[in-house]
């Protein structure tokens, strides 16, 4: 019999209509055991303004990790995945290059917000966030550590400012970390407002997060922003 661990938002996590806590699944982890695989391509959240998605196979488990160290909200966390690429992204290889048994996370945003990756790794090691337009490096505006003294199994909590409609990829330089969630706060606050102008090419969700058709009625949210539509 295996476990099924589903997508959930921490309960115990203090959370605004515009700031959300991801934590990650573990998918087919057999009874008594701590680590497995998670399958390439697995959709980790796909919401209104984000959506997370692993690339390769990669390796998954559960253990423990106080992030309350580094982020008071957060508590203890235990899924994670292993995340190393064998060389950043480039044009010839967007998404990295493949390093066996772990992946990097694809970030799709869909709205300008702040993300917050939630990593455990050692202090030799960085995390990389690239934007696959330009493949150009995305400095971090926060980085908090558990223990500066480690040299091995530091906590990081690192934020970016990341733009709408862009993609990014999130992989580790030095060795391999534990990648255990994401925090995301929506630029602009959550007022419903009247938008007038909009991008015909954006998706266009309900406010459950569901992509709809381009005539549907009622609250709807469209590159990021919430509108009416009678």
């Amino acid at each position: 019999m295996k476990k099924i661990f589903t997508l959930f938002a921490a309960a115990a996590v203090a959370m605004t209509a515009s700031a959300q806590v991801q934590v990650l699944p573990v998918l087919n982890l057999p009874d008594g055991e701590s680590k497995g695989k998670i399958a390439a391509e697995t959709v980790l959240v796909d919401d209104a303004n984000i959506k997370a998605t692993t690339v390769w196979e990669a390796n998954c488990g559960i253990n423990d990790a106080e992030f309350s160290v580094v982020e008071p909200s957060l508590g203890t966390l235990s899924s994670w995945i292993e995340m190393r690429v064998d060389g950043n992204p480039t044009a010839d290889d967007p998404n990295g290059v493949q390093k066996d048994g772990q992946t990097p996370i694809v970030f799709l945003a869909k709205a300008d917000m702040t993300l917050s990756v939630f990593v455990r790794t050692g202090d030799n090691k960085s995390l990389v966030l690239t934007d696959k337009g330009d493949f150009s490096t995305i400095a971090a505006v926060e980085k908090k550590e558990a223990d500066p003294s480690s040299s091995s199994n530091a906590l990081f909590f690192w934020t970016y400012d990341v733009k709408a409609n862009h993609e990014y990829v999130l992989t580790e330089k030095g060795g391999t970390g534990r990648f255990y969630g994401f925090q995301y706060t929506v630029a602009g606050g959550d007022g419903v407002s009247e938008v007038t102008a909009l991008d015909e090419n954006a998706p266009i969700y309900n406010m459950m997060g569901v992509r709809v058709s381009g005539d549907a009625k009622g609250v709807l949210i469209q590159n990021g922003k919430k509108f009416i539509r009678k």
